[in-house]
C-alpha cells in the first residue's frame, strides 16, 4: 500500500470518535434534551433511518454489530423511558418491531441539533472544498466497509 498509512488513519478516526463521544457525554454543545447514552442514540438513529420507521431487535443488533441480548437490555430501558415502543409486526403476528415514540422522535431531533451545532463550530475554519473532500473520503470508506461486510458474509 504505497503512500497510504492505514495505522495512522485508524488512529485518527478512533481519536475523532472518542473525542466526539466525550463531548457528547459532557454535552458541552448540548441543547436541552433527555439524558441518553451514546448506545441509545445509535439505536434511535437505527430506527429513524429504517425504511418503514420500525425494526426488529435482530435487525438493530446486526446493523450496530451489538449482541442481541445487549440490544434487548438497552431497548427495554428505552421502552421504560418512553423513547421507543414495541408494536406487533404487520408481516408476522408473532414478531415484535420497535418504533420511535413521540419522546424518541424529540430526543432524536434534539441530538441531531447537538451534532449540527457541534460540527458547525468544529468546521468553521475548514474550507468548503476541504469539507467536500472529507465527505467524499468518508463516503468512500463507508462504501468500502459495506462491500467488505458483504464479501466476508459470502466467505
Amino acid at each position: 500500500m504505497s503512500g497510504k498509512n492505514p495505522e495512522l488513519i485508524w488512529e485518527r478516526l478512533s481519536r475523532l470518535i472518542e473525542e466526539v463521544n466525550l463531548l457528547y457525554e459532557r454535552k458541552s454543545y448540548a441543547v436541552p434534551s433527555p439524558n441518553i447514552t451514546f448506545a441509545q442514540l445509535r439505536i434511535l438513529n437505527c430506527i429513524k433511518l429504517s425504511p418503514g420507521g420500525s425494526v426488529r431487535l435482530k435487525e438493530i443488533a446486526n446493523a450496530l454489530q451489538i449482541t442481541a441480548p445487549a440490544v434487548s437490555q438497552i431497548v427495554e430501558r428505552m421502552v421504560q423511558q418512553g423513547m421507543i415502543e414495541r408494536i406487533q409486526s404487520r408481516d408476522d403476528r408473532r414478531s415484535v418491531e420497535i418504533s420511535l415514540s413521540g419522546i424518541g422522535r424529540e430526543c432524536h431531533a434534539h441530538n441531531n441539533c447537538f451534532f449540527d451545532k457541534l460540527f458547525d463550530k468544529l468546521l468553521v475554519k475548514v474550507s468548503p472544498e476541504k469539507e467536500a473532500v472529507f465527505l467524499e473520503v468518508l463516503d468512500h470508506l463507508i462504501l468500502a466497509i459495506k462491500n467488505e461486510k458483504l464479501r466476508s458474509n459470502h466467505l
